[in-house]
């Protein structure tokens, strides 16, 4: 058995930490990078999505910056809930607007396609 105590490598560092283990420095910033990059991207798409849901949803032309702007607003106030316990009133909107929205059109879809 080896001693896991001694292990350049623990279950609780990061990717990064075990980058920088098998690539030394170079993959270590790259790793990082990388991780930045994803969150920038999954950001973005998050603000467009919203952006795109309340321009169909409004009837007025509003230009998509300012829904674009009313998403990162709502985006980092919510972001910065710090624990997982003020987290779940918020899990449970979201679980409930997904149901909402993937029920809609299967009972639209079964009703008008049941009256024809």
């Amino acid at each position: 058995m080896s001693d896991t105590s001694s292990s350049a490598v623990s279950a609780g560092k990061s990717l990064a930490s075990f980058s920088s283990y098998v690539g030394r420095i170079p993959s270590a910033t790259t790793s990082s990078l990388n991780r930045y990059a994803v969150w920038i991207f999954v950001a973005g798409a998050a603000m467009l999505g919203v952006s795109i849901g309340l321009n169909a949803v409004s009837t007025h032309g509003t230009c998509t910056a300012a829904f674009v702007a009313v998403a990162a607003v709502l985006g980092f106030g919510l972001s910065s809930i710090q624990t997982l316990d003020k987290v779940s009133w918020l899990a449970w909107v979201g679980l409930i607007g997904i149901v909402t929205a993937s029920t809609c059109p299967l009972l639209r879809i079964s009703i008008s396609s049941s009256l024809e």
